[in-house]
Parts: structure tokens; C-alpha cells; sequence
């Protein structure tokens, strides 16, 4: 198992830039943990004492990457090693777990004074400049796939072989489930040697699994591998658990949530059911390293409300895009990244946060193509028609098709191409992909008839969301809330807490627990603040809008559906 958790360490990406310094440079903001990847500003981002963490930059070690062979480790592998220096407090040597030119994996010992730090990395006797972090008892990580999200690292011990939480290898109800992360709290052995089966001191720890929480049976160290804490709980036989292939699970730490990760879970066989017209095949791929050929077609109208005293600061923006790509498990991922991009892949009922730098305010519901997804050419241009003769033409780009169909200056009442009906999409074919045909029906419009009195939103208790319109059972509302602090390390940027909770669109009624609210940053309500923050209100049509998409190298695109969204998103502040 150490080998395992080892090599997703190891296997963290390489950052190589080209600077013309030949001594070490850690990159800015870049000591972060090497579960959450979670930039320091956010309730969740300090680093925990005793925990696993990781420092990028450049010429930090060797340029052939090394990892420590043996047990103990120590504070100097290759010539490379890593200071933390307390504000109050002597320095501290970390232990260093692998080195190379761009990446330095270690552990924070468990006596390194709790507060504000500086940290250096030396390399053959070159020091770098200081970055500045922060240092807590606890601040729990879950490793996971991607970069802090995804499918959490987990074993199913009731399960037979391969024991991984895969999508044809799925948790039942009863299950016992072995989490792995890092930074629960300081242990009294030594950091970094195998710790046996130690709990740290101090910590109340809670897992939430969907909308349900759950006392482990375990939490504390992983008795074998250095750095790494081990949660072991039962999955609830009751029926609480929803049947996804994306269950959010997050562990609570003193109150404080870890950042979230997914855990498949199956009625009575292994298969957990796969989001949005995927199949397990499809999941498989990508779970192996594999990719999916998709095309995603959106029409959508986003609405930001704001005001600074007696300015009214309102805008819609009404767009038609689409983007046709091959993607892998993380390209998946970044499409969730987009508010009202793709139908939410954690189920009704459940959240999930995350700890990101700063977004920009959106203007569209289309989905960017990020790498190392690969855009797939579907013709030089789309059509797009709709009730009362409404026609568009969407260009093909680098980054997709995509057309402005209509747009409010501030102020001013919104534009009203989009209309209740059905809406076709229609390509000629391109390079990649064949000649196809899309409908969807856009539902009554979505009205949150709450949303105008929301101001200020109070972290401590729960927020409910009420609407009408916007479809039936089979499609969704998302709330969405975003509240961006001050980067430890760089004060002048912002870093943004960001939850996103589920329900259908017929429940016309969504509540926010306190325990995700409390998860955000304080904020300000002003859109002109440092600091400004959001609630947004999103309207997804189902998943049954589906078509189908050939390839011109034969077989059809995995995943291929045309959707509505609508958008309201209203600063507030948190408090």
C-alpha cells in the first residue's frame, strides 16, 4: 500500500519552467498540500503539522526525479532540502520524501510551531527566497485522482480483489471503506519512519459521505506509511447513500472540511450508475488513463444582479456554444468547473466544495477546451434555430463554436432571444466528426423568489434557495455559492472558496447546510470590494437530451447531449 500512495505522490505533475536563475525558485503560492493542492487563504488551506506537503518551482533538485529508498527518511535527498521558519520559533527541517527539478515532496515535521512561516528550498548549498505559509494542528487532505478532486484514494476491504473503488468495483451499503489523506494533527513518533497505529490528540473527526455523516470506526496514522492518515468507516446500510459513481465524501476535522472528493457506490451489485449518458466502459477508460470522445452543445443565459448604493449594476448575457473534444478523467473534470456547463455529477442532496484561485465572473455556459483534452472539428460552422423563426450561426474557433445571441449593457433590461420551445442545433461534419442533429425543449423560465433579498449570507446556519419553473424531475437546480480571501502568499491575489449543491428542479426548494457554508471564506457584498462574492442559481436541463455524434474514423462520440442553462448570479457577502 505504500508503494501505491507513494507513487500518487510521485506522480504529481512536473513543473518545468525555463528561468534564467541557476539557483532554486520556489514558484509563488506554491506550497500547498499534496492532497488538497488548496491555495492558502481559505478555512481549509493552512498546512497541517505532521502532514505531507509539496513545494514547486524550478532547479529545486536534480533533473533526473529521485524518491527515497529506504525508511527513515531524512532532511536532505540529492542535494535537495526544505527550512521552515516560524515567525516565533527555531527552524525546522522537513523530511523529504522525493526531489527533482520542479517538484519536492516532504513532510512538515509534527514540532513545527503552529502560525505564520516562511519556507526556502536549498539545493547544492543555493538557497531560495522565502514563500510565506501558514501552520496549523490539523488541516485534513484526501488524495485524490486530480489535483486535490475526483475519485478519492480509498480500499474497500469488504470487496474482494482489486479492493479500489473503481466503477465496476463500487462500495455497497455496509461496506467498511479505508480512506487515505494527510494532515489530521501531530503525532509524538516520529514523522518519518512508519508510525504504527497512532491517533493524534485533539481531533473530532467526522466523515460526510453524501448528506450523511458518519463516526469512523479509525482516524489516525496509516500504521505503514509515513505522513499519511488513515479514515476507516461503514458505509450506511439504510438507504441514506444515493447510488452514484460520484458520491461526495469529505472528512471533517474539528469542524473544518477537508476538500472533497467522490466515492462510487452501487445498490446491490458492484456497478455504480455512471452520470449523463456514460457508460462504465467509459469510466473504466478514463480510470485507466484512457479518453472519451464527447460534444457538448449549450444554450444558455447567465444574469449577474448587483449594486453599489443606488447604482443598479445588472447584466445577461445570452450565448449558444458547443465544443467537441477528446477527453481524459481530468478533462471530465474541468467540464464540472464550468457553472451551468453539464448536468452536476453528484447526485440530488449532496455538495461539494472546493478551495480554487479566484474565477472571473462568467459571461458563458459553454465549457473551455483545457488541456490535455484535444478539440475535434465538427464542420466550419453550426446552425441554431428556434421558436418564432430565431436563427444563429456559431463559427468554428480554437476553442469551439460559439455565438452571442443577446446582451444587457448594465442596467438595462435583459435580452429575450432565448424563449420557451424547442431549440435545434444542427453541423454539417467536419473533419473529426459526422453530419448530426440536436433538440432540446427550453422549460419555463427558472425564478428564485427568494434571491432578492439575499445580502448577506450568515456561514453559521443554513441557507435555503426557493424557485419556481425550470423544468421537472429529471432536471436540476444548482446553488452555488463563491467567497474569495486574500492569498497567504500573495496578498494582492484572491483565492475562492466555491460549494455547489443539488436538487431536482420539481423540489422548488434547496437548504445549504451550515457545515458547507462554514467551509467558505468571509467576504464582502460589494461587486467593486477586493474581495467580492457570489450565490448563483443555476437551472440544468437533464440528461436525456442526448444525440448522436459519429465519427469519421468510425464508432460514435462517447458522450453527446445538447443543454439549457440558465444562470442568476447575485453578489452577497459571507459573514
Amino acid at each position: 500500500m505504500r508503494a501505491v500512495l507513494k507513487g500518487s505522490l510521485i506522480s504529481l505533475t512536473l513543473i518545468r519552467l525555463v528561468c534564467g536563475q541557476s539557483g532554486p525558485v520556489i514558484s509563488p503560492a506554491s506550497v500547498i498540500s499534496a492532497a488538497t493542492y488548496a491555495p492558502m487563504g481559505g478555512p481549509n488551506a493552512g498546512l497541517a503539522e505532521g502532514s505531507f506537503i509539496s513545494v514547486y518551482g524550478t532547479n529545486l533538485g536534480p533533473a533526473a526525479p529521485v524518491t527515497a529508498a529506504t525508511l527513515p527518511l531524512q532532511t536532505a535527498l540529492s542535494g535537495s532540502s526544505v527550512t521552515i521558519t516560524p515567525t516565533a520559533g527555531a527552524p525546522v527541517q522537513a523530511y523529504i520524501d522525493f526531489t527533482s527539478s520542479g517538484q519536492i515532496n516532504a513532510i512538515l515535521p509534527s514540532n513545527t510551531p503552529a502560525g505564520p512561516a516562511n519556507v526556502t528550498a536549498t539545493y547544492n548549498g543555493a538557497t531560495s527566497p522565502p514563500i510565506k505559509i501558514n501552520v496549523v494542528a490539523s488541516s485534513f487532505g484526501i488524495f485524490t485522482q486530480f489535483y486535490g478532486g475526483g475519485p478519492a484514494a480509498t480500499i474497500n476491504t469488504t470487496s474482494g480483489p482489486p479492493y479500489f473503488n473503481l466503477a465496476n468495483n463500487s462500495a455497497n451499503p455496509g461496506d467498511v471503506i479505508e480512506l487515505y489523506g494527510t494532515g489530521l494533527g501531530p503525532v509524538s513518533s516520529p514523522d518519518n519512519n512508519a508510525p504504527g497505529a497512532v491517533v493524534p490528540p485533539n481531533v473530532s473527526v467526522q466523515v460526510l459521505l453524501g448528506n450523511q455523516l458518519i463516526t469512523p470506526a479509525y482516524a489516525g496514522r496509516s500504521p505503514s506509511l509515513v505522513g499519511v492518515d488513515q479514515i476507516n468507516f461503514t458505509v450506511p446500510s439504510d438507504g441514506s447513500i444515493p447510488a452514484s459513481c460520484f458520491v461526495p465524501i469529505a472528512i471533517i476535522v474539528n469542524g473544518v472540511a477537508s476538500n472533497f472528493g467522490t466515492l462510487g457506490v452501487a445498490g446491490t451489485n458492484r456497478i455504480c450508475p455512471p452520470p449523463f449518458g456514460l457508460t462504465t466502459s467509459n469510466l473504466e477508460s478514463l480510470e485507466n488513463g484512457g479518453t472519451i470522445n464527447t460534444g457538448l452543445l449549450n444554450l444558455s443565459s447567465i444574469t449577474r444582479e448587483a449594486s453599489s448604493g443606488s447604482l443598479t449594476l445588472d447584466q445577461t448575457f445570452q450565448q449558444a456554444g458547443g465544443i467537441f473534444s477528446s477527453q481524459g478523467g481530468l478533462g471530465l473534470l474541468n467540464l464540472e468547473q464550468t457553472l451551468g456547463g453539464v448536468p452536476p455529477v453528484n447526485p440530488a442532496g449532496t455538495c461539494i466544495v472546493e478551495q480554487i484561485n479566484a474565477p472571473v465572473p462568467p459571461t458563458s455556459a459553454t465549457p473551455p477546451i483545457m488541456a490535455p483534452a484535444t478539440e475535434l472539428n465538427a464542420g466550419t460552422s453550426l446552425s441554431l434555430s428556434g421558436p418564432g423563426g430565431a436563427t444563429g450561426s456559431l463559427p468554428f474557433s480554437a476553442n469551439g463554436y460559439a455565438a452571442i445571441l443577446g446582451q444587457s449593457s448594465l442596467g438595462q433590461p435583459p435580452p429575450t432571444f432565448i424563449k420557451p420551445g424547442v431549440w435545434t442545433m444542427t453541423g454539417p461534419g467536419g473533419s473529426d466528426v459526422g453530419a448530426f442533429t440536436a433538440s432540446i425543449t427550453v422549460p419555463t423560465p427558472l425564478t428564485c423568489t427568494n434571491c432578492s433579498t439575499l445580502s448577506i449570507v450568515n456561514r453559521a446556519q443554513p441557507l435555503t434557495i426557493n424557485w419556481t419553473g425550470g423544468g421537472g424531475s429529471q432536471d436540476w437546480v444548482e446553488v452555488a455559492g463563491i467567497s474569495t480571501a486574500p492569498l497567504i502568499a500573495d496578498t494582492t491575489k484572491n483565492v475562492a472558496g466555491v460549494f455547489l449543491c443539488v436538487a431536482h428542479a420539481s423540489d422548488q426548494t434547496l437548504t445549504v447546510p451550515a457545515n458547507i457554508l462554514a467551509q467558505l471564506p468571509p467576504s464582502a457584498s460589494s461587486p467593486l470590494a477586493a474581495n467580492p462574492s457570489a450565490i448563483a442559481v443555476i437551472n440544468v436541463l437533464g440528461s436525456s437530451n442526448s444525440f448522436t455524434g459519429s465519427l469519421t474514423a468510425g464508432g460514435n462520440l462517447d458522450l453527446a447531449f445538447f443543454n439549457y442553462s440558465s444562470v442568476l448570479l447575485r453578489v452577497v457577502g459571507f459573514n
